[in-house]
């Protein structure tokens, strides 16, 4: 489902968690401002440390709706493979959901619940054209490999599944 098609269910519930709910009216609100916020920033790349959150969803819709590109930090990367991720990737500002995380220089957050970090990246890896999201191996067997992916496969893939699964109301549905 594209953002542009909330604003139909605009009081219904779009997500919700033990301490958070909100509306598609408010996620969509809340996408946008995030998505302004990080349109002004000097980055084009960047990470998301977020736990598995309602800040981790509007997070990655805003980086999207920005026209950035998200790189996803697993929870269970060593501090020097999300340090190899960082650098690989070229990402020039980290979100996360830790205080005491330390990504670079810390910077204005556009969330009381996230610290932001701005890093210098000495050189601009080269990405496909298109590439939306860099997700990463888990690197068991050697060094964490980036897989780059568009926002176009993504949505391709996802609206696949919901089509082959065929159900209606789905409250939760997680296959990605």
């Amino acid at each position: 489902m594209s953002i542009s098609h909330w604003l139909a269910w605009a009081d219904k519930t779009a997500l919700s968690c033990a301490s958070q709910s909100l509306t598609y009216q408010e996620l969509f609100d809340a996408v946008m401002f995030r998505a302004q916020w990080l349109s002004a920033q000097d980055a084009k790349r960047i990470a998301i440390n977020i736990d598995n959150s309602i800040e981790w969803v509007i997070t990655d819709f805003a980086v999207r709706v920005a026209g950035l590109c998200s790189v996803p930090i697993p929870d269970f990367f060593t501090p020097a493979q999300q340090q190899h991720l960082l650098d690989e990737a070229g990402v020039q500002l980290v979100l996360s959901d830790s205080v005491h995380a330390d990504y670079g220089n810390p910077a204005p957050s556009p969330s009381p619940a996230l610290c932001a970090w701005q890093r210098e990246v000495a050189s601009q890896p080269q990405l496909p054209d298109g590439t939306g999201k860099i997700t990463f191996t888990s690197g068991s067997t050697g060094t964490p490999k980036g897989v780059c992916l568009s926002h176009a496969s993504q949505t391709l893939v996802a609206s696949k599944l919901a089509e082959m699964i065929g159900m209606t109301n789905v409250r939760h549905l997680c296959l990605l």
